[in-house]
């Protein structure tokens, strides 16, 4: 499969484990600062959302065929409110997608495994959630988080 159906697939499950959130298969920028954040809003207007860019890519050759891993980076913002204490939903929202895409080892059949045996995430499986912590979003204080999802392809 291609890059682009397992970009496409990460969506999927994205979106299927974080329904209220807006989810974007490719790095989002607007010069015009309410555009930018309007591109995040869900449908309760506050910022919660999905951001997938390929990151990285690793090749091999095994017997004349090309074997690839691409590393994935998953960035999600979410709309910070200490009243609502909504860091334990953003934590919970984390390992409910980190569950997802452990369900889902071949993401629908698109790669050969999100455990790659080679390359930059050797012998890391599934969703890695890299850092989360508060970030300033546009002008607004959110929770942030950096994952990365290391896919091995079946070979060429």
């Amino acid at each position: 499969m291609s890059e682009a159906d397992i970009r496409e697939r990460i969506a999927v499950i994205l979106a299927a484990a974080d329904s209220a959130a807006v989810v974007h298969q490719y790095q989002r920028f607007s010069s015009d600062l309410k555009t930018f954040i309007d591109l995040f809003k869900d449908g309760d207007n506050k910022i919660h959302g999905w951001v997938i860019t390929r990151r990285a890519v690793a090749k091999r050759e095994l017997t004349s065929q090309i074997q690839r891993v691409y590393v994935f980076s998953i960035r999600g913002y979410y709309g910070m409110k200490d009243s609502a204490a909504t860091e334990q939903d953003f934590q919970a929202m984390l390992d409910t997608i980190a569950d997802a895409f452990d369900n889902d080892y071949t993401l629908g059949g698109t790669c050969e495994t999100t455990t790659p045996e080679w390359g930059p995430m050797s012998g890391l499986a599934g969703l890695q959630v890299d850092d989360v912590d508060l970030r300033i979003f546009g002008g607004v204080l959110c929770h942030f988080a950096e994952c990365r999802l290391g896919v091995q392809v079946d070979p060429e």
